[in-house]
């Protein structure tokens, strides 16, 4: 059962990140479309590289959960700029090039630790089917559906609430 929870909320959290990242670098920094293009089409290089360190690391501890909470926290502190960015707005109107930056390094650490929860949810979440005869598919698709539900409906609240020049 809290795989289901794990796989519901971090893939409806995750659906707010996708569908707002690129609305949140064009308004919040002076960075161009081709800069916002580079950074999403680094993310999974970031991921590459960090997974296999810390997956080996925790199979070999033998610590999946504890590495799976650290990680979820990573990927809090990663994503917490872009909720709290929004209340500083004489900072990114002042240094719209620092905001970039900032922004840019957490994307990455968010997606790091992103990447990780991703795999060390996998891992225990297979192990647990396996001890439960419970489908891993069945267990994965309810973050599949999650995902599909909250980020239709948000991007149905941007187009809608969000100024045109803010969208497009």
């Amino acid at each position: 059962m809290i795989f289901y929870l794990h796989y519901i909320l971090m893939t409806s959290g995750l659906s707010g990140v996708g569908v707002l990242l690129a609305v949140f670098f064009k308004h919040y920094t002076d960075a161009s479309q081709g800069e916002i293009g580079l950074l999403l089409m680094s993310f999974p290089f970031v991921s590459m590289i960090i997974k296999p360190l810390f997956c080996s690391m925790a199979d070999r501890c033998q610590r999946h959960k504890k590495y799976l909470i650290y990680s979820l926290a990573v990927e809090l502190i990663g994503y917490a700029p872009f909720a709290v960015i929004p209340f500083f707005s004489q900072f990114y109107q002042d240094h719209p090039r620092a905001s970039w930056y900032i922004l840019a390094l957490a994307c990455h650490v968010g997606n790091a630790g992103l990447g990780l929860a991703w795999s060390l949810g996998d891992s225990l979440a297979m192990n647990m089917s396996q001890k439960n005869g419970t489908p891993f598919g069945q267990i994965r698709m309810t973050g599949t559906v999650s995902f599909g539900v909250v980020s239709t409906n948000e991007a149905a609240w941007v187009l809608k609430e969000a100024p045109l020049e803010m969208v497009a």
